[in-house]
């Protein structure tokens, strides 16, 4: 799976482990996403917060006709993301001046 940003018509943003769907049934162009997180934007910067916190079904699948773009995370976004899914994150290079 892919992580990616979805943008819905509800005005929600949210992040998932994702999986676009390309059968000839009635779900194709859907997308399988698995541990989606809400994306919020608060006075102190950027919060996520999990997007079905009362169901127990994972992953789920989102139709096609419910979702305005879908785009690859920044990586400041992405890392948060792993963080809290438990995964790997990837560090910030920088040079050392000391």
């Amino acid at each position: 799976m892919t992580t990616h940003i979805f943008k819905l018509v509800t005005g929600e943003t949210i992040i998932a482990e994702t999986e676009q769907r390309t059968d000839t049934d009635a779900f194709a162009g859907s997308y399988v996403i698995d541990k989606p997180f809400s994306i919020i934007v608060t006075q102190e910067g950027i919060a996520l917060m999990p997007f079905d916190m009362f169901g127990k079904a994972q992953p789920i699948e989102i139709k096609g006709d419910h979702i305005l773009f879908v785009t690859d995370p920044d990586p400041e976004i992405l890392n948060a993301y792993k963080s809290q899914i438990g995964g790997i994150v990837t560090p910030t290079l920088g040079i050392a001046t000391d």
